[in-house]
């Protein structure tokens, strides 16, 4: 059986769902529902977070949603992710930079996430990829053009070190 989520950040392991009153509670039958719970359970089961949004919070409370969604990244900074708290913090930001990013990025935009120059970034980003949480991306020996998160980065922040 296949589930399906609206959105998925499979690097951070959370599926986001957009649930229409009409479509999710209103017109809903038994089996329905039942059929909601247990994909919930599914996803909890495949080590992700289930984090659905009603539609009229999407509409009408967009801040409290993006507070929420803060509120579960900012959980990557807790105690149970101590690893995390080991690093640096410019080392710390720029790691979580590149999870909300969840795309190859590049020092410019580290920069400007971190507001710091760019080849101070550069240094955070070599020292990062030194400890094997970043890697490069295209470029050559010397120079990388792109960098992204690796699966030992995932594990630090979810406290798996």
């Amino acid at each position: 059986m296949k589930i399906y989520g609206d959105v998925c950040h499979p690097k951070l392991r959370i599926v986001f769902e957009e649930d229409s009153f009409v479509t999710h509670a209103e017109k809903i039958t038994r089996d329905r529902f039942s059929f909601e719970r247990a994909r919930a359970r599914s996803v909890a089961m495949l080590g992700y977070t289930y984090f659905p949004y009603s539609r009229d919070e999407l509409e009408k409370k967009a801040s409290f949603c993006q507070r929420n969604l803060y509120e579960w990244i900012g959980r990557f900074g807790n105690v149970k992710a101590a690893g995390l708290l080991e690093l640096p913090v410019y080392e710390r930001e720029a790691l979580r930079f590149a999870m909300l990013c969840n795309k190859p990025f590049q020092v410019t935009e580290v920069s400007q996430w971190l507001q710091l120059k760019r080849d101070a970034c550069g240094k955070i980003l070599r020292r990062l990829e030194g400890r094997g949480l970043v890697q490069p991306i295209g470029g050559g020996l010397t120079r990388s053009h792109k960098f992204m998160f690796t699966e030992k980065a995932v594990a630090l922040l979810h406290g798996k070190n």
